[in-house]
């Protein structure tokens, strides 16, 4: 144990040293920067300062049944799209979607439920069932929102990923007779 006493002042010592020593900076003519531990003309020392560490915050505990979470300061209990289901394929060779949301309780008079693809306002009002169109072949992102009379986001659904499928004009069969 005695010959490991010597190494262990020793580590406990340096990086204190290390901290120590002193920095130098040179800025370059072209401009580069450069640091050393070693003076030199131009150079000008260079404090370092201590590093900011980081705590990250304990984690959220979900709210046991019956409490009031995050949502429901909202006022709203749920917002939720039900059409179209996660991961569905539509078929439609105009790009029709229907999207259908479930709100409890009901919008608030000065709400509005706001419908997003892709980031992209869609639709918007008061309804609960919305028939976009346009909507091209691909993955696309619906996302249910009611908006404030400011345009602040009360609440958000959460997002739905589904696939339009369309066939290409190049395997569409001509109409007999044509």
């Amino acid at each position: 144990m005695k010959p490991l006493l010597p190494i262990l002042l020793l580590l406990v010592t340096l990086p204190g040293a290390a901290q120590q020593e002193p920095t130098y900076r040179i800025v370059h003519p072209d401009g580069s920067v450069e640091f050393t531990d070693e003076p030199r003309p131009g150079a000008e020392e260079y404090q370092i300062r201590e590093p900011t560490i980081f705590t990250s915050p304990p984690p959220v505990e979900p709210p046991a049944a019956g409490e009031a979470g995050p949502r429901a300061l909202s006022g709203y209990e749920r917002l939720e799209i039900t059409a179209p289901a996660p991961e569905a394929t539509i078929r439609d060779s105009l790009g029709n979607l229907r999207v259908a949301v479930n709100l409890a309780p009901a919008l608030e008079e000065e709400h509005q439920l706001v419908i997003l693809v892709d980031g992209e306002v869609r639709a918007s009002g008061r309804a609960e069932s919305y028939l976009l169109t346009g909507i091209h072949r691909g993955a696309h992102v619906v996302t249910a929102q009611v908006r404030n009379s400011a345009g602040r986001v009360v609440i958000s659904s959460s997002p739905v990923t589904f696939h339009v499928h369309q066939p290409s004009v190049l395997y569409i069969e001509p109409a007999p007779g044509s």
